[in-house]
């Protein structure tokens, strides 16, 4: 068994509360002796140590995104109006006429977290193009001393710290 078991999972537009107590009442049904922490972000101290974070800061609805774009705002201030500039755009053409992008498209970005998802997903397209975001993450300049003051990256950077220690 590993030493330290931990899930990091988003909240999307569900409640924070919710989304970790039914993840938690599932884990269980599958293996009843592993004890989880009372809330989402904290650490229980066990045989393997267990942690649930839900993203973005263990209180509000969200996803990862809105802790990249608080990095971004740091590390990359040039690019995100762009990517604002970009997300704007859809949203004015879609206003218009939302039948010129396909229902799946348009349903995909317009759902609640949609378009941070998409300024994001520019960035990372104008950084590594042709690459997931997760390659961006891993070979720029997103996570860096300056973004993990910020207090979302923050709070995920002191959960998983913890978990590991």
């Amino acid at each position: 068994m590993p030493d330290a078991i931990g899930i990091i999972i988003d909240a999307d537009d569900d409640d924070v509360t919710g989304i970790f107590d039914k993840l938690v009442r599932e884990i269980k049904a599958l293996q009843p002796t592993l004890k989880f922490p009372d809330h989402p972000g904290k650490i229980f101290q066990s045989n393997p140590t267990l942690g649930l974070f839900v993203l973005p800061d263990n209180a509000n609805r969200g996803t990862l995104e809105d802790t990249m774009l608080e990095c971004a705002a740091t590390c990359y201030p040039q690019l995100l109006p762009i990517a604002e500039t970009a997300v704007k755009t859809v949203v004015e053409s879609l206003s218009a006429n939302r039948d010129w992008l396909p229902k799946k498209e348009r349903n995909d970005f317009i759902k609640p977290f949609g378009p941070n998802k998409s300024r994001v997903s520019i960035m990372g397209a104008i950084l590594k193009p042709t690459y997931a975001i997760s390659n961006t993450y891993r070979q720029h300049h997103w996570v860096t001393n300056d973004t993990l003051k910020l207090p979302k990256l923050a709070m995920l950077n002191s959960f998983l710290a913890e978990l590991l220690s």
